[in-house]
């Protein structure tokens, strides 16, 4: 059986910190959420505070899926940070678009523009 999920996690230094990017691919949904936020949380406690989600080998998002995104949000918040979505296929983006969820996070095209744009913001 192949894996239907998976995550990596890179950082890339911005600036005098660092974006830890989660490249994420197969199915965002109930069975793999715990997966998910399991790497989140090891990235926040090796002091990560800022994040760019790579939807771009995602293959669907559940709503459990984007719950567990709001969930992260409302996380990295807290702990200072943010975290921004960047390349969701055309239909991961209509279902995010759906339910408003660009009002509650910023979505990019690239890696690089979200990036970017954290590394872009105020000093």
């Amino acid at each position: 059986m192949s894996k239907l999920f998976g995550i990596n996690a890179a950082s890339v230094s911005v600036g005098d910190g660092k974006v830890c990017v989660l490249h994420v691919a197969g199915r965002i949904d109930e069975a793999t959420t715990k997966e998910f936020e399991e790497a989140f949380a090891g990235e926040i406690a090796d002091g990560c505070r800022d994040f760019v989600v790579d939807l771009a080998q995602a293959d669907s998002i559940s709503s459990a899926g984007l719950r567990l995104l709001l969930k992260l949000h409302r996380a990295a918040l807290n702990a200072g940070g943010c975290i921004k979505i960047a390349a969701p296929r055309r239909r991961i983006r209509e279902e995010m678009d759906s339910v408003f969820f660009s009002r509650l996070m910023e979505i990019y095209g690239t890696v690089d523009e979200a990036v970017g744009s954290i590394g872009g913001g105020t000093s």
